[in-house]
């Protein structure tokens, strides 16, 4: 970390900005034994890294924490609070974004209740990493690098986010009811017998009956 410098930087975005960029609004490392960010709203979203300690965030009435080696995705256009105290001092990377490309997907979550997210990720991690080393080597000014690494760092978490959910197989026997459910939703109108039922379920009527 001694590329970092410990306290908060800010890299507002240059006159080549477009609108389809993922802007990079400000980026920082803090490091403090205790530290309270509250604000009412803001047109941009957040990706945190905690480096050591554990992190509260608060968000919509409902209290999260994160701890050393988490990382914590947020829109900032909800009331939010964020902060760290004496018993559990924190040291954080976080990167700003704002932008139309994802506004839609954050706002979606957002209104889902899915977020703040607090979830571990190497390459999350080395997303923001590489932020900060192209933000060290090029300058504010360099967007065009740093909207890249942004876009895939950020669409890799919702990705995760998407996919995260178990879905259970489904059986034959599953198979066979919607098979049916069909076949009696198309000829309600007349009088169904077991006989077709069973053909329906490529089965003889004693073993569709049992």
């Amino acid at each position: 970390m001694d590329n970092f410098i410990d306290y908060a930087f800010e890299a507002w975005p240059g006159f080549v900005v477009r609108t389809g960029l993922l802007k990079c609004s400000a980026m920082g490392y803090e490091r403090a034994p205790s530290f309270c960010v509250s604000q009412e709203s803001k047109d941009s979203h957040l990706v945190i890294y905690v480096m050591y300690g554990g992190l509260y965030i608060e968000q919509d009435r409902k209290r999260f924490s994160a701890v050393s080696g988490q990382c914590v995705l947020l829109t900032l256009r909800k009331a939010h609070r964020y902060y760290t105290d004496q018993e559990h001092p924190a040291h954080i990377l976080w990167v700003l974004f704002e932008g139309e490309l994802l506004d839609g997907l954050m706002m979606k979550y957002a209104e889902s209740g899915d977020l703040p997210y607090v979830f571990s990720s190497d390459t999350v991690v080395e997303n923001i990493c590489q932020c900060f080393e192209i933000f060290r080597r090029c300058g504010p000014s360099h967007q065009e690098s740093l909207s890249p690494v942004l876009y895939r760092m950020v669409l890799g978490i919702l990705k995760d986010k998407m996919f995260c959910c178990q879905y259970q197989p489904i059986t034959i026997e599953e198979t066979l009811k919607q098979e049916i459910n069909r076949y009696i939703d198309a000829h309600i109108s007349r009088k169904i017998t077991l006989d077709e039922l069973a053909a329906c379920a490529n089965m003889s009527k004693f073993h569709f009956s049992r």
